[in-house]
C-alpha cells in the first residue's frame, strides 16, 4: 500500500492531468460558490463555466481507466483517488445547475406576473372595444343607418419564454418534468400502495390521477 501511496504521490507531482488537480478543484469549487445568476448574461456565463467542469471530469476519468488498465495492482487506490474528485467535479456542477434553476423560476415568476398584467390590459381593451361596438350597432338602429367602423385595440402578444440559453462552450435547456409526492397514503390505491416510483412516475406521465398523489411539475436543466 505504501508503494501505491508513493507512486500516486509521483503521479500528482509528474503527470500533466492530474498535476494542479487540487488548485483546479479549488478553483472550479471558489467560482460555482460565487456565482450569481441574476441576468441572461450571467446565465450564459454560468452556462459556460459547467463546460471545463464536465471536460476535465471526463479527462479525469479517462485518466482513471488507463491507470486501473495498466497497474491492476492498485486499482481500488487510483479509483477512491479519482472517484471522490470526479464527485467533487459533480457536487460543482450541482451547485451551478441549481443556480441556474433558481434564476429560471425567477425569470418564470416574473413572466407569470407580466402575463397577468397583459391579460388584464387585454381584458380591458375588449371590454371597451365591445362597449363601443355596442354602442355604434344602438346608434346605428335607432337612426337606421349602417354602422361605421369601430377600429379594433391593439392586443399585446403572450409572453414567450427562451427554453435554451447558449454560450460559447456549451448550452442550457429547460423543460418541465412531471413529478409526485405522497399526501393520503390512505387514499392511494392498493396497486400503489408499494410506492413504484418507476410505475407512478410513467403514469403520471399519461396525465392520470393517482387519488393521495400530488402532482406538480418542477424545472429541470440538460447541459450539452
Amino acid at each position: 500500500m505504501q508503494d501505491q501511496m508513493q507512486s500516486l504521490e509521483v503521479l500528482q507531482k509528474q503527470d500533466p492531468v492530474v498535476k494542479g488537480l487540487g488548485q483546479s478543484l479549488e478553483k472550479f469549487k471558489a467560482e460555482a460558490n460565487s456565482l450569481a445568476i441574476i441576468s441572461p448574461d450571467q446565465e450564459v456565463a454560468a452556462v459556460d463555466f459547467i463546460k471545463p467542469i464536465k471536460d476535465y471530469s471526463k479527462l479525469l476519468d479517462a485518466k482513471r481507466k488507463e491507470l486501473t488498465h495498466h497497474a491492476r495492482g492498485y486499482v481500488n487506490t487510483i479509483n477512491d483517488f479519482f472517484n471522490s474528485r470526479i464527485r467533487e467535479l459533480d457536487d460543482i456542477e450541482r451547485t451551478v445547475k441549481n443556480k441556474l434553476i433558481d434564476y429560471r423560476r425567477q425569470v418564470e415568476d416574473a413572466a407569470r406576473k407580466e402575463q397577468a398584467r397583459i391579460d388584464e390590459a387585454n381584458r380591458k381593451k375588449a371590454e371597451k372595444y365591445n362597449e363601443r361596438v355596442n354602442r355604434e350597432m344602438e346608434r346605428a338602429e335607432e337612426k337606421g343607418v349602417d354602422p361605421r367602423y369601430v377600429k379594433p385595440p391593439n392586443i399585446q402578444e403572450d409572453i414567450t419564454l427562451q427554453k435554451t440559453a447558449k454560450g460559447e462552450r456549451g448550452g442550457v435547456t429547460y423543460k418541465k418534468v412531471k413529478c409526485w409526492r405522497l399526501m393520503d397514503i390512505a387514499q392511494v390505491p392498493r396497486e400503489y400502495l408499494m410506492l413504484d416510483e418507476k410505475k407512478i412516475t410513467k403514469v403520471i406521465q399519461a396525465d392520470v390521477n393517482i387519488p393521495g398523489i400530488e402532482i406538480f411539475e418542477k424545472t429541470i436543466s440538460s447541459i450539452r
